[in-house]
């Protein structure tokens, strides 16, 4: 499960506006502004050192307010905003990719407002479909826990069909719940 971590609202301004800049070296974030030099003072943060953070974590600044305000995501070298493109609130950017790494439940009630999770492309290749009702589902093993999986926009497409759009439309987003992934394809 992804844990969350928190820094002062103000914090999220400056590295907005360029003014935390990343040392590359020790991955201090140093406070440097270009406007007011004579602000420069000596602070920095550093998410390994101060939280021993992890890939995928979270890290929100000025503590939670609404819905994804101030969550940004760590991606193992640096502080990265969520992606807006699905939801303008934000949501799970594709660089995190369920499977290997990460269980679709990871950042679930830490990322608010939407369950946007990405597979890993070969998981894909491992969906086990079946029929029921006349309907076409899926079931698929991640971490040894069997996820049920639905086909958006699929009520007209055969097996052979689904499979061939999921190859086309890597990589499309799913949203978890309930153990239940709902793929979504052109």
């Amino acid at each position: 499960m992804a844990k969350e971590y928190t820094y002062p609202k103000w914090y999220e301004e400056a590295l907005l506006k360029g003014h935390f800049i990343q040392n590359l070296i020790s991955g201090d974030y140093e406070y440097k502004n270009p406007e007011h030099p004579e602000k420069n003072y000596s602070l920095k943060f550093n998410p390994i050192t101060d939280f021993q953070i992890n890939r995928g974590d979270i890290i929100c600044f000025g503590g939670r307010v609404y819905r994804n305000e101030g969550v940004w995501i760590w991606d193992g070298k640096k502080i990265i905003p969520l992606d807006t493109e699905l939801d303008e609130y934000g949501g799970l950017p594709s660089e995190f990719k369920v499977g290997k790494e990460f269980a679709p439940d990871h950042w679930i009630k830490i990322i608010e407002h939407n369950t946007i999770i990405w597979l890993e492309d070969e998981l894909f290749d491992q969906i086990e479909f079946y029929k029921e009702n006349n309907k076409i589902y899926g079931k698929l093993k991640i971490f040894n826990k069997e996820y049920k999986i639905l086909i958006q926009e699929a009520d007209d497409l055969n097996e052979e069909e689904i499979r061939e759009q999921l190859k086309e439309d890597k990589p499309c987003f799913c949203l978890y719940t309930n153990d239940v992934l709902l793929v979504y394809i052109n």
